[in-house]
């Protein structure tokens, strides 16, 4: 929850900088763009208002646009597993996993009423939309065929001015002011039934062209977009303001394409004809049609724009194109900040097009826990994962981030490999195994906080930046940088990177000495077994006194391979590196990896 609410009010920051940038790019490029392209461009930004609640994320949509084009690139199946939630392990007993609580950066209830108080909007908003809805469908059903021979002639000469060969119903209805068009599949026009007396021959064919406009270029379907985008974001001041502009825009633009087909000599009079239809709004909330009628400041803007026509020349065509294609540009570019989900920071981009993955179906084991088990098999070069989405995502390492510490440690020389000893300072800690000098072994072993923070403590933010870029961990971003607790805060890293970079480790391919990864490697032994040796390092994320997030990271030597391993689970409570240890062996052994003897 809380994650939500810290990336949906940095993403409603984004798009308030993408509205006004995209404002200042339409102003820069006013008398470059037709009104028609400056219409269309609020389609893809339209669109992309939408992004920050789709449900792929845009690393999983990658990888399954890599399928799509790559279906041999790697070949991947389904293992289905037995259920081993009852399996007990000796193993679970040498591996200690000891955490402190963290306080949230706010308190929880603050997210639950932001997300109250946006519910009960949208609720509000929605009971809008769907009031018009039953509108638009009463005005469908109340509504006749027009039978006025002489608007259905001046009709069917539009249509055929426009080239539409498909024929769209023309109704009349008592219960509008103003001519409308509607439909997405059904398109219809509209004439308000009690006004159409008063309409001359000319006047008719001009509101006819315009209306017939809106239905060519699809409107509709962007006024339902719009509809959404107002619903999604009731509570933004500059969604309400460019919903205005919207508006404007698209009859701007129908204008525009209507003084095309007149003559010079005709618009004076096409703009006549609207002003015929100022503050004559129909009886919808939501504007789910494509109205003729516009407030006094509004249709001021239009009767400008009639005035100011010009023919299209082909300079001015291809400037107009041109401006589009670089502000499209910064729409696409800008696009993908505006996802909760999309950003790279938060997944990582693992091409898989020349990959091995065997799919695992391990949701009885996982049972009411969220996360992902991802295996890899070094000698046949396979992997085997739990949840490929999950592994994928970037989240907090906790106590996993100390190996790796180690190493920046041996590597400056704060402790050594023939001295790794540091002094307790005699402050009291919740465990008991804390409260000692420690060995890199010991630390290891019963994962104390105050060890680790003593190397962090001695390294500047630029040094532990240069090792997380040397070593690609995660997203890499240290902000607190002073100990394990304000490196939780900022650093992330997914389980497929885990598994990467503890390959890296037990291949003494890091950019370290062999005799400093050895001597890591070592502090990392749990217990043997016929199967082999194993080596692992848990991890717990604990917010306020409740276990969110356990690891377990490590890898098992059999005699003739060596499988790496990382396992997380997630949760509201009781999801600690304890119990994703204890699940870990319960898979290796149904995997016939790992036993106890």
């Amino acid at each position: 929850m809380d994650n939500f609410f810290i990336h949906f009010v940095l993403c409603n920051i984004t798009i308030g900088l993408f509205v006004l940038i995209l404002l200042c790019m339409k102003r820069i490029f006013k008398h470059c763009l037709t009104p028609r392209m400056q219409f269309n461009l609020w389609i893809p930004f339209t669109i992309s208002l939408l992004v920050p609640f789709l449900p792929v994320s845009f690393s999983t949509l990658s990888t399954k646009m890599q399928d799509l084009f790559h279906p041999l690139a790697h070949f991947s199946h389904t293992v289905h597993t037995t259920n081993t939630s009852e399996y007990t392990s000796s193993s679970t007993n040498q591996i200690y996993d000891y955490a402190i609580s963290m306080r949230t950066q706010f308190p929880v209830y603050i997210s639950t009423i932001f997300c109250v108080i946006w519910g009960i909007g949208m609720f509000v908003m929605l009971f809008s939309f769907v009031r018009s809805l039953v509108l638009l469908h009463h005005m469908r059903r109340t509504a006749n065929l027009m039978q006025d021979k002489r608007i259905h002639t001046i009709y069917m000469t539009c249509l055929s001015e426009l080239q539409l060969r498909k024929s769209i119903p023309l109704y009349s209805s008592s219960i509008i002011d103003t001519p409308v068009s509607t439909g997405i599949l059904r398109l219809a026009i509209f004439l308000p039934l009690h006004r159409i007396s008063n309409f001359e021959e000319q006047e008719i064919r001009y509101i006819l062209l315009h209306e017939l406009m809106h239905c060519y270029y699809k409107d509709a379907i962007f006024n339902y977009c719009m509809n959404i985008i107002r619903i999604l974001y009731w509570f933004h001041p500059l969604i309400w303001l460019i919903t205005k502009e919207f508006y404007t825009e698209r009859e701007l633009a129908c204008d525009t394409s209507v003084l095309r087909l007149l003559g010079a000599n005709e618009q004076i009079s096409y703009g006549v004809t609207l002003l015929h239809f100022v503050d004559k709004q129909t009886n919808t909330p939501l504007s789910l049609l494509n109205n003729l009628s516009e407030n006094a400041k509004q249709m001021k803007r239009r009767i400008l724009n009639i005035k100011q026509h010009q023919p299209l020349t082909i300079q001015k065509k291809l400037r107009s194109i041109l401006s589009f294609l670089l502000s499209l540009l910064v729409i696409l570019c800008g696009t993908p900040w505006l996802s909760v989900h999309a950003s790279d920071s938060l997944h990582y981009q693992w091409n898989t097009k020349s990959v091995s993955i065997t799919s695992l179906d391990l949701s009885d084991q996982y049972q009411s826990y969220s996360g992902s088990f991802v295996l890899y098999d070094i000698a046949e070069d396979t992997w085997s994962i739990y949840n490929l989405d999950q592994a994928v995502t970037r989240i907090a390492p906790n106590s996993t981030y100390k190996p790796y510490c180690a190493l920046f440690g041996l590597d400056q020389q704060i402790i050594t490999i023939d001295n790794s000893k540091l002094e307790w300072n005699h402050e009291s800690y919740p465990f008991s195994n804390w409260e000692a000098d420690q060995t890199l072994s010991s630390a290891m072993k019963y994962s104390v906080n105050w060890y680790f923070d003593t190397i962090l403590s001695s390294l500047s933010t630029e040094m532990q930046s240069n090792y997380l870029r040397l070593l690609q961990y995660g997203n890499q971003s240290p902000k607190d940088t002073s100990s394990i607790f304000g490196m939780e805060t900022s650093l992330k890293i997914s389980p497929v990177e885990q598994v990467l970079l503890l390959t890296r480790l037990y291949k003494n391919e890091l950019p370290f000495s062999t005799d400093q990864m050895n001597a890591v490697k070592n502090s990392l032994y749990i217990t043997s077994s016929t199967h082999g040796k194993l080596y692992g390092k848990t991890g717990t994320g604990r917010i306020d006194e409740k276990d969110t997030n356990g690891w377990f990271i490590g890898y098992v030597i059999s005699d003739t391979n060596t499988y790496i391993f990382a396992t997380n689970i997630q949760a509201s409570d009781y999801a600690n590196g304890k119990t994703a240890s204890t699940l870990t062996l319960a898979i290796l052994s149904m995997l016939h990896l790992w036993d106890e003897s």
